[in-house]
């Protein structure tokens, strides 16, 4: 079964593009997403930070547009990879989510950068 996630946030810092040693292009994308909190009658905003991993296309056309900043829905999948964990007991194996960002939609103007769009 296949779920859309979207998860509307700003750029933390301009996107580095990568390769693999396939050549595969791939980016990290750091995102922060405000929430709103109550503290006591008053509601206040608190910062959640959340990191996209983007491949291929998506990858590419992310480092070109994104900067730090930008208003962006982000469109995302959420894979999960086993990882060994030691406890007192031992080791056991533990799925550990992965966002796979599959898409965006520029919500403000790119950002500020030089190959932001007019």
């Amino acid at each position: 079964m296949q779920y859309a996630n979207v998860l509307a946030g700003r750029v933390g810092q301009d996107v580095q593009l990568r390769h693999t040693s396939k050549n595969l292009p791939v980016c990290d994308v750091s995102v922060a997403e405000d929430r709103p909190v109550k503290k006591g009658e008053q509601w206040d905003n608190e910062t959640v930070w959340h990191r996209f991993t983007a491949w291929g296309r998506v990858a590419e056309r992310a480092a070109h547009l994104l900067r730090s900043g930008s208003l962006v829905l982000f469109h995302f999948r959420i894979d999960y990879t086993k990882k060994s964990v030691k406890n007192k007991d031992g080791f056991y194996d533990e799925n550990v989510p992965r966002l796979v960002m599959t898409g965006f939609t520029g919500l403000s103007n790119y950002g500020k950068g030089a190959n932001a769009p007019p």
